[in-house]
């Protein structure tokens, strides 16, 4: 790690990562998304249920989270964020090398949960450790700072970055995550700016009654502001309510005949 770095692993004594702005010592307080400066994994597994393009990756499921999504099929680790394993940058850059000596066929190595968000300095720091050569997956919400993402950029081959509600209302609703929209697509235009839009892979979980509110805000929006930008479709919503065969089928369909190559479906 190098002076610049470092600082920004200091940011865990005031914490300004994600935009709800905490500005708490997480030594000694929580936050909005109550995690501490101790890094617990929940587990490390190679997984081929990523997109193509990612898989097999090697994924790294940290504890907590920076929001609360009311239908979140992994909130028993999502927030709880002492679930698992204590580890270290150090140890588990180790762990990173041995899983990959172990199985060659492993393509990325993916940052997950919860969410990473929480803990990005020591995700850096273990990035930095890793001595293996693969490429880095940031698998997030992107609700975090605009300095916090500059300074992440040159560490990580894939942004895939999770687009979840079309509207401020639903996503405040749904996952308490105020001035969703704004943020995360000044996220996204940052990513375009600085020459990153290649890592860019966009993934969306369609929801039930969110077809037109989320949905389509979400896929109009990329088509008109970052065309071509790689987009993944999930159908598969596990909450109360159920996903109708229906909304899956109209989902599809709006992407083949309205968007036909406004984004490249992966």
């Amino acid at each position: 790690m190098n002076k610049k770095n470092n600082i920004f692993f200091q940011q865990y004594e005031n914490c300004v990562i994600c935009e709800h702005n905490c500005q708490v010592n997480r030594k000694f307080e929580e936050g909005f998304c109550r995690t501490s400066d101790k890094f617990f994994i929940s587990s490390v597994m190679t997984h081929v249920g990523e997109e193509k393009i990612i898989n097999p990756t090697l994924a790294i499921f940290i504890s907590g989270c920076n929001a609360r999504c009311n239908f979140c099929y992994n909130s028993e680790t999502a927030f709880n964020s002492t679930k698992g394993v204590e580890v270290s940058p150090k140890m588990l850059a180790k762990q990173i090398d041995f899983e990959l000596a172990k199985n060659p066929k492993i393509e990325t190595v993916s940052f997950l949960g919860g969410d990473p968000i929480p803990h990005l300095p020591k995700v850096i720091k273990t990035v930095s450790l890793v001595e293996t050569k693969t490429k880095f997956v940031l698998n997030s919400n992107f609700y975090f700072t605009e300095k916090v993402l500059l300074e992440i950029l040159d560490y990580f081959q894939v942004f895939l970055v999770d687009f979840k509600f079309g509207n401020d209302s639903c996503a405040d609703k749904i996952a308490q995550l105020p001035n969703y929209t704004e943020i995360l697509k000044r996220n996204l235009k940052i990513l375009q700016k600085h020459n990153q839009f290649d890592k860019i892979l966009i993934r969306h979980l369609l929801m039930p009654n969110h077809f037109d509110c989320c949905f389509v805000s979400v896929v109009d929006w990329l088509s008109e502001n970052l065309p071509s930008v790689k987009f993944s479709l999930l159908d598969q919503f596990v909450g109360k309510e159920k996903l109708s065969k229906s909304e899956i089928e109209k989902a599809w369909k709006y992407l083949e005949n309205k968007n036909s190559g406004s984004l490249k479906i992966i």
